[in-house]
């Protein structure tokens, strides 16, 4: 086996791996068979100079059973002689049984008692026919043919072989000092972290912070790691997993010979291919861990402490997007055990400070320490413990951070100060403007969220209120700091006091409607507001009244219809009951005549009063249309 001699562990639960040794003409490496896809995808050989890698073979994963089949020899665990003979019936063999040499045919064998073979016989078909050899007389049992042989060579190495491990050999041109690497699956290194904050510098906020990490790894390899150089590294690769262990036979297409004649036209159909990558890249977000306000008092730890009982044993370095912590001093980690081992530290120039955020705490902010991290490390995500003034203050866990940023960690509830908040609306007309008898009206949609804390605090505490702006609107308040629709409003609360912060958020609003559908009310409020000018008011408020007199007309012809049609039944009764009478009836006949002529006028007056509203109602429409088009011209000038 060529021995370990580096190890890179990743976040995403994979290693790259590196061995180096003599390779004696071959060398075979053992690997769990569900790391086979990654070692293939990845395994690299790079022998000393003058020698060539002739191949690399490895073990096809074929299912025992299917293999079986193919070559029917079995072992049957109580009686694996009897299955092996009973396998080979027909072939060919040459038996030694104490000196006496039977060459031909295998029949088979003779027992006499299934669980015993001390009476079992076995026939052979000679030149001189059958003969029968005592199975407790055999020293020797030959199989003549070379394909038997083959056969049972094959079933032998299928049943040995390992179900949990799968092997790759190597081939060099000669023997020579070789280095090999690949990837495959290893458990995440994880990272643990210990924050101290120092005592105030000048500034009540201002902090020393010493920032300590410790990296987490594990041997579950089946070997021990002995002397190995070990990198841990930050960042999240591009991996994934490809099938190359697992044999893949595509189906192909059936192709018959076919009749060669044309019984319809050739056409040809074009088509359009869409070439769709997909990617994800999981983002960390920062959480926060809340630990009681009342912390445990301990032993009092100071960071020059810390650093001297256990000095970075890692150095790091860039490498595009991510970042290596190699150990300084090889590794060596028995198998199946752990081990830890500090990888940075660093100092920093922080501020303790009260982060208040309602969706993550809706009554109390949380105890926090700002920092910025070194330029020459980026730190994993991971928890943390922080040490305030050398006493236990909380937990948090530290996000991913890329060198030199910031990071801010909550770790503990001020339960001495406790904030509500409270939020209105409030939608205000801004503008009116007209077009094509269309008044656009411009709102202004505000949200005012107010802030209320109460201290109970002996000293005066500085407060980051962290808002979320609601997506469609923008800050009238402006924040300290703003970032992904976050804004950070700072307001200092004084000592057993109150403090109060409102944060206003707006959007505009327009929405559109047709001038005749305004109010008197409405159109006296916009000129109270100074929206509308008294000549766009006056215009307005011709065309309410024009538009009042419409209503008056069109209503008034609703009321000739129905008059018409009250008319006409009368009309077509008359007409009816005129039908019916005798022709001798002369004075009934008159009446019913006089009636037909007095309906007939009315209705025809009534036609006559329809056309006129008609007309009247046509008119005033126009003039309602030609005033509102103007207004967009009152509007400009």
């Amino acid at each position: 086996m060529l021995r370990l001699t580096a190890v890179t562990l990743y976040k995403h639960g994979l290693g790259f791996f590196e061995r180096a040794g003599r390779i004696d003409g071959e060398a075979t490496l053992l690997f769990p068979r569900r790391a086979m896809d990654d070692v293939l995808k990845s395994l690299t050989v790079v022998p000393a100079a003058g020698t060539t890698v002739k191949g690399i073979a490895f073990e096809t994963p074929e299912d025992r059973n299917e293999a079986a089949r193919r070559v029917p020899i079995t072992f049957a665990e109580a009686t694996p002689l009897s299955s092996l003979i009973t396998a080979f019936t027909g072939y060919s063999v040459r038996v030694d049984a104490s000196g006496r040499i039977v060459e031909g045919k295998l029949i088979g064998l003779e027992r006499e008692d299934e669980s015993h073979l001390k009476r079992a016989t076995l026939a052979v078909l000679g030149i001189a026919g059958i003969e029968l050899v005592p199975l407790a007389n055999i020293t020797s049992f030959r199989l003549s043919e070379t394909q038997a042989n083959e056969d049972l060579r094959f079933a032998l190495a299928n049943q040995r072989r390992d179900e949990e491990r799968a092997g790759a050999r190597v081939s060099l041109s000669q023997a020579a000092e070789a280095t090999l690497s690949y990837i495959a699956p290893a458990p995440a290194w994880r990272v643990s972290y210990r924050v101290l904050i120092g005592a105030a510098q000048g500034d009540p906020d201002a902090r020393e912070v010493f920032v300590q990490g410790w990296g987490l790894f594990d041997n579950t390899l089946e070997e021990d790691l002995d002397q190995v150089r070990l990198t841990l590294t930050a960042g999240m690769p591009v991996s994934f997993r490809y099938e190359l262990h697992q044999p893949n036979t595509p189906e192909r297409a059936v192709v018959r010979d076919e009749e060669r004649t044309i019984s319809e036209p050739i056409e040809f159909f074009g088509g359009d291919r869409d070439d769709l990558i997909v990617g994800g890249i999981g983002n960390d977000m920062m959480s926060m861990s809340i630990a009681p306000a009342a912390a445990r008092k301990l032993q009092m730890v100071s960071s020059a402490d810390v650093e001297a009982a256990a000095p970075v044993q890692a150095g790091g370095e860039s490498r595009g997007a991510l970042f290596a912590y190699t150990i300084d001093a090889p590794v060596s980690v028995k198998r199946g055990e752990s081990g830890m081992v500090p990888i940075v530290a660093f100092k920093s120039r922080g501020a303790r400070t009260l982060m208040y955020n309602r969706d993550k705490h809706p009554d109390h902010p949380a105890a926090s320490v700002r920092f910025k991290a070194a330029d020459t490390a980026t730190l994993e995500r991971g928890p943390a413990i922080v040490l305030d003034g050398g006493h236990y203050g909380g937990e948090a866990v530290v996000p991913f951070t890329i060198a030199g940023s910031e990071v801010i960690l909550a770790y503990a509830l001020e339960l001495g100060v406790r904030v509500s908040s409270a939020s209105a609306e409030r939608l205000v007309t801004v503008g009116v403007g007209f077009r094509d008898r269309s008044i656009f009206i411009d709102s202004r949609m505000t949200l005012t969220t107010t802030y209320e804390v109460v201290a109970t605090l002996a000293a005066p505490a500085n407060l980051v209120v962290e808002h979320q702006r609601r997506g469609d609107m923008a800050f009238d308040t402006k924040p300290i700091e703003e970032a992904h629709g976050l804004g950070r409003f700072k307001l200092t609360v004084p000592a057993r006091g109150k403090a109060k912060l409102t944060v206003t958020e707006f959007r505009m609003v327009q929405r559109t409607q047709d001038v005749t559908g305004l109010t008197g009310q409405a159109i006296q409020e916009y000129l109270e507001n100074k929206l509308l000018d008294a000549d766009t008011v006056t215009a307005l408020q011709s065309i309410l009244g024009q538009e009042a007199q419409l209503s008056q007309l069109v209503d008034g012809r609703k009321r000739i219809e129905e008059q018409r049609r009250a008319a006409r039944a009368r009309l077509d009764d008359a007409r009816k009951s005129l039908g019916a009478v005798s022709e001798h009836d002369t004075t009934l006949r008159q009446r019913f005549l006089d009636q037909l002529t007095t309906h007939d006028d009315a209705l025809q007056s009534l036609d006559l009063r329809e056309g006129e509203l008609d007309l009247a109602i046509a008119g005033l429409k126009a003039e309602i249309d030609t005033a509102a088009r103007a207004l967009a011209i009152v509007g400009e000038t």
